[in-house]
């Protein structure tokens, strides 16, 4: 099939001598997620998810995204025209070798140069090479046709305060250039990098507390490219006394002819009209060295994110108190949940907004590991069946993410049977003492082999690691299947969030978030550990004892103890009564 739009577009990529236009999940500094302006993808397909990417020939129009969204996609492209194609699945080739199979010798494939990262432009160029295909940058092709296009976004950046922060911006530059070691200098794309090392925050992308913004760090300078209408007098002092100047957010596409030297760009981060621009630069290609220096939390960072914690996980008490009072009633569907979950934590100390939105999913509605409830999809909550929720919050003193599945009435054998198994290989992952110099790639085993052995898979990573008062999902340490070599190293945050999705029946993932800290050193082995973050009750009544070792079960009603030791302060009496029971030894 076809729509109205796809066949504008065709006829527009046909009147410009373009065989395939390509439309990657992006904006000019590669965000994980986009703001209104720059959601091209979701406009063309109206699939919503963070990751994904899109290709339109004159007879195909296809959406690549992973097993997270699997379902999801299927359900919103079916109407726009679009076939999904699942990623890393047998049957199914990548992007890069279906445009090596489908586009014609000497073609032409259009792209959009502010939001085509490098490291794409790269991959795409070699392999097409062969075949003689030109790309070419072309920013309107498809831009051109989106009536009522969102501006971007104005909204003012405020400063990290240092009792929040723990370290100046003049120290983050002077770390930042010892890094950098004899290269001349770095232009770095990467917003939440930006934000930490000038101490600032802003509103630009929902949930995420970034503004839009480049950075040339030198020896001897530091120039932060930031709109003059998103700061005040004492935000141009506070940077002016770290040694820093400010120019306009355009300003960088005008100075980055006349940067010289070996510098350093993140080609992932970068985009390819950037690096193009840079055309006086000796370019390094380098991962953001900022990335490194704050993966791990310093010491005020870290007791602020403790503290957040506990507010954050507060509110999801009191939300599963109220949860479990509302719904016998038979009003409360996902979007109201949703909404009573974010009304609960907006009352907590320093709150900023939600660190995503929320994932209210019941019933067939969870095995969409990323689903979202609209007023089309959500569904009443009945006093049956099993709910998930993953949810999270940024607050000036960190950012928080997690999930717990709750059975609203009486559950079944293999609701049962499920859970536990999720919960197994949670404390498997949790309870982990490993050597220094191991990646995350190297532990995600533990959480999937008790899943494993009952023939069960979840198609997605295991654990990524969590901002500071920054994007949930950040690198560079993460636990997955898929290759990584980045060490796990005290004082980086990581979430653990196994799962089981059965598509049609129901979903169960339990997620929360540790911090890497030293364990024990023997001889001149180095091991290290998990300590938690994260205090919620998990669900006794999906929890089959029996089939849980000895060490599970004495982690389980360790880790009720914790939760109730830290919050039954912080809570009335009718809660405190609530918790206590919920946390009760097994």
């Amino acid at each position: 099939m076809t729509t109205p739009l796809l066949t504008t577009l065709r006829q527009h990529l046909k009147a410009r001598g373009i065989d395939a236009l390509y439309v990657p999940t992006a904006d000019p500094h590669q965000s994980e997620y986009v703001g209104e302006h720059y959601q091209t993808r979701a406009f063309l397909t109206g699939f919503t998810g963070s990751a994904g990417t899109a290709v339109v020939t004159a007879e195909h129009a296809l959406l690549w995204t992973d097993g997270r969204y699997f379902i999801q996609a299927e359900r919103q492209i079916k109407d726009r025209g679009f076939s999904l194609m699942r990623l890393n699945t047998p049957g199914f080739p990548s992007v890069t070798d279906w445009l090596c199979t489908h586009m014609p010798a000497g073609g032409t494939l259009a792209f959009n140069g502010r939001t085509l990262s490098r490291a794409q432009y790269d991959e795409l160029s070699r392999a097409l090479d062969a075949k003689g295909v030109r790309l070419l940058a072309d920013d309107t092709v498809l831009e051109s046709l989106w009536e009522n296009r969102p501006a971007l976004p104005q909204e003012a950046v405020f400063l990290h305060e240092l009792r929040f922060s723990g370290e100046t911006t003049a120290s983050k530059l002077a770390r930042l250039r010892d890094a950098l070691g004899d290269l001349d200098g770095t232009v770095m794309s990467s917003l939440e990098n930006i934000g930490w090392l000038f101490n600032f925050r802003g509103r630009d992308i929902a949930h995420n507390p970034v503004a839009y913004a480049y950075a040339v760090v030198t020896p001897a300078t530091a120039v932060l490219y930031l709109d003059r209408a998103k700061y005040d007098d004492a935000f141009a002092r506070e940077m002016t006394d770290n040694g820093v100047t400010l120019k306009p957010y355009d300003a960088v596409w005008s100075d980055a002819g006349s940067i010289t030297g070996r510098i350093a760009v993140d080609k992932k981060r970068t985009s390819q009209a950037l690096y193009q621009a840079l055309s006086q630069a000796d370019l390094v290609s380098a991962p953001e060295h900022v990335y490194a220096l704050k993966a791990r939390l310093n010491d005020t960072e870290e007791a602020n994110q403790r503290e957040t914690w506990l507010e954050d996980t507060t509110a999801l008490v009191r939300f599963l108190i109220w949860l479990e009072q509302a719904v016998p009633a038979g009003d409360i569907d996902e979007c109201r949940a949703a909404d009573m979950l974010s009304a609960i934590r907006s009352r907590g100390r320093h709150y900023l907004e939600d660190s995503f939105d929320t994932i209210s999913a019941y019933g067939d509605n969870a095995p969409m590991m990323h689903y979202r409830a609209t007023p089309d999809s959500s569904r009443l909550l009945e006093p049956k069946g099993l709910y998930l929720v993953d949810t999270g919050g940024q607050y000036l003193g960190g950012t928080t993410d997690i999930t717990r599945t709750v059975s609203l009435g009486e559950p079944t054998a293999e609701e049962i049977r499920d859970y536990t198994l999720v919960l197994k290989a949670h404390i498997n992952l949790a309870t982990a003492v490993f050597l220094h110099g191991a990646s995350g790639h190297y532990l995600d085993v533990l959480a999937r082999q008790p899943l494993w052995q009952e023939h069960i898979d979840y198609k997605s990573g295991t654990g990524h690691a969590v901002g500071y008062v920054s994007g949930v999902h950040e690198g560079p340490q993460r636990i997955a299947m898929m290759p990584n070599n980045v060490t796990l190293e005290p004082g980086m945050m990581i979430t653990n969030e196994p799962g089981i999705y059965r598509e049609g029946v129901h979903g169960i993932r339990l997620e929360n978030v540790y911090i890497v800290k030293e364990d024990v050193t023997v001889g001149s082995d180095r091991f290290l550990k998990f300590d938690c973050l994260s205090y919620a009750p998990f669900d006794r009544r999906l929890i089959d004892v029996s089939a849980l070792s000895e060490k599970e079960l004495s982690w389980l009603n360790a880790y009720h103890r914790d939760v109730c030791e830290r919050l039954l302060p912080r809570l009335n009496e009718d809660e405190r009564v609530w918790l206590a029971a919920k946390t009760a030894q097994l």
